[in-house]
C-alpha cells in the first residue's frame, strides 16, 4: 500500500518526535507499506524551518537524511530519493 505524506504530517513528526504524527510516519515507513514524499515536500520543510525554527534546520535535515538514506520504498517526483 502506497501512502503519501504532506508536509503538515512531516513537520510535525520532525518537530515533536513521540507525537501522533511521528507515530504515523514511523509507523508508514515500514513494510508492508510504501511511504511516498515528493521532493517538492522536503523543499517546502526547508524554508519552513528556516522561516519559523533555523535552531532545528539541523535536525530536520537529520531527519530527511535518515529518511533518504536508511528507508526503503521512499520516493520523490521524478527521481528516488533511496
Amino acid at each position: 500500500m502506497r501512502i503519501l505524506i504532506d508536509r503538515n504530517v512531516l513537520f510535525s513528526a520532525v518537530y515533536s518526535n513521540g507525537s501522533t504524527p511521528h507515530k504515523a510516519y514511523m509507523k508508514v515507513v515500514e513494510p508492508p507499506y510504501q511511504c511516498l514524499i515528493c521532493e517538492q515536500t522536503f523543499e517546502e520543510l526547508r524554508r519552513a524551518f528556516n522561516r519559523k525554527f533555523p535552531d532545528k534546520v539541523g535536525a530536520l535535515e537529520q531527519f530527511i537524511a535518515s529518511a533518504c538514506g536508511q528507508r526503503r520504498g521512499m520516493r520523490g517526483t521524478g527521481r528516488s530519493l533511496r
